[in-house]
């Protein structure tokens, strides 16, 4: 080590140009001619390069080809010695092997950069100080000679033969005040006028003249202290230095602007000043650039001296000619402040409105009007003219593009601004002029108010190719332009700051407080809606009343149809609050009533604010918030909060509707739009892409002040999101669901080209009731006029409606007596029709408006409550042919249909009319049960469709809640299956559907006792608490015995039968044998192994799948097979790290580790649990004990490195389980079902799955989302410590993606992030989180709660 230290600190051995301070011998001509004495220490020290010119002959200057291929290294004469100086520490850690050895070297390095500034300071002569410092001339004769020498580059040379530096003798421009500046004839009163010639008549370059111009601002104190002797000076301070040349760059400019003025037309070029400006025209845009100018301000002062030379004859455009080319290098900083852009924006609108004035003079013997087209069109044609239209119609492009905000209408008056509060603002140096008002005119209105022609004509001179394309994007900057102007004018309150201080901020305050009143509410506690009420519409509110209650209508109307929440009882709620609030008189007095409340809604935050004006095709937020809409005023329409009619009348009253029929109108947009596709395809080919269009007179240039973008062949895509990103998405092991589902209704978008009100109208639902046949009639009338298109309409929605009641017949159960004597029926499922026809009968249906959609469902409705009557009659008169049954796939049809349309109200009308009839169905077949037998469990038909209502109407559970139907609901399917409940005390056995709806009445029973308290309404619900909870299946958390006997051929003839009947309708009797011989522990062992082989083999047939968990669910509610069913799923998510030998017969069969076996595994568990064969609760409880904390130590890391994917297939039963979901990400390995050949998206089998989400995962959701945080936490560390092992790298990525995967998928569950925000407001929760060991590991804690505590459409 020492060695290579000896070796550094010996410099001789090293060439001269390798040392820091070059010596020169004091007796070299070449010292003496540089400036240096022998009395000096000859040491030349390095000073900034733009004060102190560098020494001649200096060995940097030779710059020959080696030296430009070498650079500016260090010549070694023996490399060997300092090799280790371009050695990489990283690289050869030999050299230094200790950290004393670091310290050392540290401390060396030290000490020399401490000697060589001693060596500095001592070196640094007085005499070479004194001789290079600044310091004015003597005379002022040797000006000339200074300049010649700064173009030389050379030392000046004085009377006493000695050279010096130019700093040293730099000349005397004392900065003076510019005040007397107002035309080259007085410029002699200033000297730096005098240096603005020098530097042009000795062609100093321009580098060199802004050197000067800083050495003259550095030089200016010592010259102000040098003259303070002298009487009579005016010389200026020294501290603002941007400010002074920024003066005197305007005040010069301005000279030379008259100047050019005065000249002759035609002539300009022979005056002499003409010829100096592009040189002063390029100092001033270098220096611009190099800082010395501030920006902003200087730009500023440009539009001002724009201005002022605006107003020209047409016979003398030369000056402003000129001036706008200059002004056109500053288009970016134009471009970037709205100050600016708008100052800017209205001189050149202004200009072109005094152009078609001059114009209209010149041509006054025409008494016609002159369109603008013309008077730009000659005016474009004429050589002189040509340059400025060009420059003034670019400047508007680009602001128009990059600043539209500088354009947008102000409500301001010119007396308003002078006199109110914006007198102290940045404006107050416009208000400071002469004439204030027309100083701060341009600040009221739009500059674009005084532009004389169309944006259109801005573009007439380009080609048809490119002028399309720049009109596009003009248009729709324009039109987002006029959308904020009249933004601003449909302001959300008018209350002037003046009055109140913190008006705004208490606006904003209340918003948020109303947000949060409306987000954190617990909706099943008592007095909850009145809680509520008193906080949104508080007795003491502070803001104006009439503001007050107009921005908390608008805010709940928000939060009722915003994307951002989810919900159908938001728009229940609104409507109770909003009923709440019309009973109170006081809080309006004489002001507005609901309905207007809510029209001004309408207008303001969606007539003005739809995504049409983005120009945006598709936006499905949007459409989901217009059918969000379509509920809330359905719902006010039915309270009378809302009135069809008086909307309607306003509307035609102010001509918002047009003249002709909405339908006509319609049907020409459409034909209209088909026919310019056509003649845009055929006239495609012969577009040219040319930029500009031929001119008559001959080609002048043309002024281009926006960087061009070189063309990019079609062939070449350098778009890192286009062509790529496809691909990207086809090479990703898994992904999540798409953020909306697609929205089919018509004309949401914006080809459609209708009004928000004429969407509205088109759309908005009305209640199909007597009392609204006059609403109705008069919608007929707007949309169709007294036509018989009214007629035809009507008689193509009844086609649908017929077309999908057969499906009624189609998909049907049938009661078939064997023979004609005997007693005994059998029921057999019949189904003659296609999931293709079901599809297009659905897609039908999606494709109608809102309000078709409505009454499609009502008409539906009546036919399904008829067929069941019907059956009901024909049962009742006992009669031997009943007519068919509908199924529950019908009724889950029927279902998803009125959730297409936004009306759960009409679910709960159906629930109302249909639940009576199945318990008189029920009722006569206890009846008749002695002359028609039929072997199948009890309820076995009803109460499939009961179960169907149950699903749906905890889809919307709170709606259900608040609804004056729920206790009458409640009571009927309690009555349902009340002898289910009083048979199984008797050990009688139970279908799996009467357990499921047991179970829903049981978590809603106390809801409803509390809520009915705060309505006012009885509250006595059938049944007891005891009852239903004995129902409820145990927890499974036992264990097995040991060496179970495996039975291969249990129940396979059951569970391997393709036809569905069999798992639809059991026989009871063939049941009850089979039931009891599977009473001991190795049968139900058996059982279960075969139904997960049976499960495992029917891949991604859902439909098979569904039959089997419903065998396998009445089973497992006869002979309890909790246990059996966990510790099953358990062995299959930990195979390689269980002990149990149990499992083996499953487990040889089932390959876990295969990806494609987890669908059908993970959505037989699915379906199992939504049926209640086994608590979900309970499941997941387990798989957090014995999966996930089995693989993660609490220290951190797996406990075991070779991980197989049965984790993988128990995160995928926590994600279906949690979102009720057999699809809740995308992953093409796992095996998944394809969607668009399914039915239904998501049935009433996976929907079930929302009774447990009503309170029973609530504790088991913090601990699974920790654990699952972890796994991902782990899995990433994994990833990155595999990157040189491929194989490992790629499981490991596998892995990766479905943790991830599955987390934010839980998370994007709306009552998952409601409960983790009730968890995180709960001390004691938060306290656990906190003490937490295994969250503190790597922040997962931290990231746990960002993750989960985000709404689903944020950005991570």
């Amino acid at each position: 080590m020492h060695q290579y230290f000896q070796r550094m600190q010996n410099r001789s051995q090293l060439s001269p140009d390798a040392r820091p301070l070059k010596r020169h011998n004091r007796k070299s001509d070449s010292f003496r001619q540089s400036g240096g004495s022998e009395k000096t220490s000859g040491v030349v020290a390095v000073m900034h390069p733009d004060v102190f010119p560098q020494q001649e002959k200096q060995e940097e200057d030779n710059l020959g080809p080696d030296r430009l291929v070498r650079g500016y290294q260090i010549e070694v004469i023996h490399s060997a010695l300092v090799r280790h100086e371009y050695d990489s520490l990283m690289k050869n850690a030999r050299i230094f092997a200790t950290d004393d050895q670091l310290y050392r070297a540290a401390r060396w390095v030290k000490q020399i950069m401490n000697k060589k500034n001693e060596l500095n300071v001592i070196w640094l002569d007085k005499n070479w100080i004194k001789e290079n410092n600044v310091r004015g001339f003597i005379s002022d004769c040797f000006r000339e000679e200074f300049f010649e020498s700064l173009v030389s580059g050379k030392r000046i040379q004085l009377k006493d033969i000695k050279r010096h530096s130019l700093a040293a003798c730099f000349p005397r421009f004392l900065r003076t005040s510019y005040d007397q500046l107002n035309s080259l004839a007085s410029a002699k009163m200033v000297p730096l006028c005098e240096a603005m010639s020098l530097l042009y008549e000795k062609g100093v370059p321009i580098q060199k003249a802004i050197w000067f111009l800083k050495m003259n601002q550095v030089a200016h104190p010592i010259l102000v202290t040098a003259s303070k002797q002298k009487k009579g000076g005016n010389i200026l301070p020294s501290d603002d230095y941007s400010s002074d040349q920024r003066q005197f760059f305007i005040r010069y400019l301005r000279c030379l602007l008259r100047e050019f003025d005065k000249a002759i037309p035609g002539q300009l070029e022979q005056n002499p000043y003409y010829q100096r400006w592009p040189y002063y025209a390029a100092l001033i845009k270098h220096s611009f650039e190099d800082g010395m100018l501030d920006r902003h301000e200087f730009v500023l002062e440009m539009c001002e001296l724009l201005a002022e030379f605006s107003n020209f004859s047409l016979d003398q455009p030369q000056t402003f000619r000129i001036l706008i080319i200059l002004m056109t290098q500053f288009t970016d900083i134009v471009t970037q402040n709205v100050f600016i852009a708008r100052r800017l924006a209205s001189i050149l609108c202004t200009r072109l409105m005094q152009y078609k004035r001059d114009y209209e003079k010149m041509r006054s013997q025409n008494l016609s009007p002159i369109a603008p087209e013309t008077c730009f069109d000659d005016l474009f044609n004429c050589q002189h003219h040509r340059p400025t239209l060009l420059v003034i119609f670019g400047f508007l492009h680009a602001i128009i593009l990059d600043c539209p905000s500088a354009l947008i209408w102000t409500p301001f008056e010119p007396q308003e601004l002078l006199e109110g509060s914006l007198r102290n603002s940045k404006l107050s140096r416009a208000v400071e002029k002469e004439n204030a008002l027309q100083s701060v005119s341009w600040l009221c209105g739009s500059p674009l108010d005084f532009l004389p022609c169309k944006i259109e004509v801005t573009c007439q001179h380009f080609s048809s190719s490119f002028k399309n394309k720049m009109l596009g994007l003009l248009n729709k900057k324009v039109k987002e332009i006029k959308m904020r102007g009249l933004a601003v004018d449909d302001r959300w309150a008018f209350i002037n700051p003046s009055n109140s201080q913190f008006g705004i901020e208490t606006i904003i305050e209340e918003c948020l407080n109303i947000i949060s009143f409306l987000d954190t509410i617990s909706l099943d506690k008592p007095n909850a809606l009145q809680k509520l009420y008193d906080n949104i519409f508080p007795k003491d509110e502070n803001l104006n009343e009439s503001v007050g209650v107009n921005i908390r209508v608008r805010m709940l109307v928000l939060w009722a149809v915003t994307a951002e929440r989810s919900g159908t009882y938001r728009s229940l709620i609104v409507t109770k609050l909003l009923l709440l609030l019309s009973k109170c008189q006081n809080k309006f007095g004489s002001l507005k009533s609901i309905h207007e409340l809510l029209v001004d809604c309408l207008n303001r935050d969606w007539a003005f604010n739809e995504r049409n004006k983005n120009g945006e095709a598709k936006d499905e937020r949007w459409n989901m918030e217009f059918g969000n809409l379509m509920l809330l005023f359905y719902e006010l329409q039915r309270v009378g909060l809302f009135d069809h009619d008086k909307y309607v009348c306003e509307l035609m009253r102010n001509g918002t509707l047009g003249q002709s029929p909405l339908y006509q109108r319609l049907k020409a947009t459409e034909s209209s739009e088909s026919q310019t596709e056509r003649a845009e395809q055929l006239n495609s080919s012969k577009r040219q892409s040319v930029d500009l269009a031929p001119v008559k007179q001959e080609p002048q240039m043309i002024i281009s002040f926006i960087p061009t973008t070189p063309s990019v062949p079609s062939s070449v895509n350098n778009n890192p999101f286009s062509g790529s990103t496809p691909q990207q998405k086809s090479d990703e092991f898994a992904k999540l669901q798409q953020e909306y589902e697609p929205d089919v209704h018509p004309y949401l978008d914006i080809k459609s080209k209708l009004s928000f009100h004429e969407r509205f109208l088109l759309h908005l639902p009305v209640e199909q009731l007597e009392s609204n046949r006059d609403a109705c009639n008069q919608r007929a009338i707007v949309l169709y006029g007294i036509s018989d298109q009214r007629d035809q309409v009507r008689q193509d929605l009844r086609k649908i409606a017929r077309e999908i009641c057969k499906l009624w017949k189609r998909l049907s159960v049938e009661i078939v007596q064997p023979s004609p004597d005997s007693p005994n029926r059998e029921l057999r499922y019949k189904r003659k029709c296609t999931n293709e026809q079901i599809i297009e009968q659905i897609d039908k249906f999606k494709s109608q408006t809102f309000f078709d959609q409505l009454i499609i469902c009502g008409w539906c409705t009546e036919n399904f409550v008829d067929s069941i009557e019907e059956f009901l009659r024909q049962l009742t008169e006992q009669q031997t042919i009943l007519s068919p049954f509908p199924t529950s796939e019908c009724l889950d049809i029927l279902c998803e249909m009125i959730t297409i349309c936004k009306n759960p109200h009409s679910l709960l009308t159906l629930s109302t009319e249909l639940l009576p009839f199945l318990i008189q169905i029920e009722q006569e077949f206890r009846k008749s049960n002695q002359k028609i037998i039929i072997d199948t469990f009890p309820n076995s038909l009803t109460s499939q469709l009961a179960y169907v209502i149950v699903v749906r109407l905890v889809e919307h559970f709170y709606y259900f809640l608040y609804s004056p139907e729920a206790f009458s609901i409640y009571n009927s399917l309690f009555k349902l299956i009340q002898t289910d409940l009083e048979l199984s005390k008797q050990q009688f056995p139970i279908n799996c559907w009467s357990r499921t709806i047991a179970i829903f009445l049981l978590y809603t029973r106390n809801k409803l006792i509390g809520i009915g308290g705060e309505e006012g309404k009885t509250t006595n619900l059938l049944g007891k608490y005891e009852d239903l909870a004995s129902i409820f299946p145990s927890a499974g958390s036992g264990s097995l015995a040991r060496n179970l006997k495996y039975d291969q051929q249990l129940m396979v003839d059951q569970l391997n039968l393709s036809s569905s009947n069999n798992f639809r309708f059991l026989s009871y009797q063939d049941l009850k044998m089979r039931l009891q011989t599977m009473q001991n522990e190795h049968s139900k062992y058996s059982f279960v192994v075969n139904a997960f082989r049976a499960a495992n083999s029917y891949g991604r047939d859902y439909e098979r799948l569904v039959e089997l968990a419903n065998y396998c669910a009445h089973v497992s509610t006869q002979l309890g097979l909790e246990t059996e069913w966990c510790s099953a799923i358990q062995e299959l998510c930990c195979s390689n790290i269980s002990n149990n030998s149990n499992w083996n017969e499953m487990l040889f069969e089932i390959n876990v580790n295969d990806f494609s076996t987890h669908y059908s595994l993970a959505t037989f568990v699915l379906l199992l649990a939504s049926k209640y064969a086994f608590s979900p609760h309970a499941l997941i409880c387990r798989l957090i004990a014995n999966v996930f904390y089995s693989i993660i130590r609490e220290e951190g890391g797996f406990a075991n490195d070779d991980l197989d994917n049965g984790f993988c297939l128990a995160l995928y039963i926590c994600s279906v389980l949690v979102c009720g979901d057999d699809i809740p990400f995308i992953c093409s390995d796992l095996g998944q079902r394809v969607i668009t050949t399914s039915t239904l998206r998501r049935d009433c089998n996976q929907l079930a799955l929302k009774i447990a989400h009503i309170t029973e995962l609530n504790l088991v959701l913090f601990p699974l989302l920790s654990v699952i945080m972890q796994l991902v936490d782990e899995l990433k560390r994994k990833v990155e410590a595999s990157r040189k092992d491929a194989t490992n790298l790629r499981k490991f990525s596998k892995q990766l993606a479905i943790a991830r995967c599955a987390l934010l998928s839980i998370c994007d569950q709306d009552w998952v992030i409601e409960r983790m925000f009730s968890i995180c407001s709960s001390d004691k929760d938060m306290d656990n989180f906190i003490n937490c060991p295994r969250l503190k590991n790597h922040s997962v804690g931290q990231q746990l709660l960002r993750v989960a505590l985000r709404r689903k459409r944020q950005f991570l």
